[in-house]
């Protein structure tokens, strides 16, 4: 299920993407050879070791327009801070594998996207419930108004949600989360999509 969702995330074009490697290059022979073999902002990046200043602004103006037909495409999307901070809050509850540095994170295998969303401060987030879903178990789903699908996991002896009602989910003890509903307690739920 979770990889459908990071799948239907992918899709969707919400996965965002920006092509990066290798380190900056000293000689313009070396700066060539990185053009040849790196990502595309490497190869921007690799412009700048070029000492002649005619070769330089021939680089800047080849690359540059390589980026910018990248983008066009959509093979390259450059993000700033505030669309990387929405992105991990849409993925709040979501339990994905580690995805490297692709939010800024540090790329450690060891680390998780979920710690780093936690560093953020991302630790609940407020929504209002567009409808209300049940399945032969008796489990209701909640269907928030930014599309999120949460479903409760344990019997809930309080009044049932209801559509239109505030509901803030935050982050339980061991990787569980907590739906408070305006009014009406709260009950444990699970992220599906």
């Amino acid at each position: 299920m979770q990889k459908r969702a990071m799948r239907d995330f992918a899709m969707s074009g919400g996965l965002l993407t920006l092509a990066t490697g290798g380190a900056l290059v000293a000689s313009p022979v070396a700066a060539q050879e990185a053009a040849a073999s790196g990502g595309i902002v490497t190869r921007v990046y690799a412009c700048r070791a070029i000492s002649d200043a005619t070769e330089r602004l021939a680089c800047f103006d080849r690359e540059v327009a390589a980026l910018e037909t990248a983008q066009t495409n959509n093979d390259v999307r450059i993000v700033d801070r505030e669309q990387v901070r929405q992105a991990r809050r849409g993925l709040f509850g979501l339990s994905l594998p580690n995805l490297g540095n692709l939010f800024g994170g540090s790329g450690d295998e060891d680390s998780a996207d979920e710690a780093q969303v936690e560093e953020e401060g991302i630790t609940f987030i407020e929504s209002r419930i567009t409808s209300i879903g049940g399945d032969t178990t008796g489990r209701r789903l909640l269907v928030l108004e930014n599309g999120q699908q949460w479903v409760q996991i344990e019997p809930h002896r309080g009044r049932a949600p209801v559509a239109g009602a505030a509901v803030t989910i935050r982050r339980g003890i061991l990787g569980s989360y907590v739906a408070t509903v305006e009014g009406r307690g709260s009950l444990r739920v699970m992220r599906t999509r």
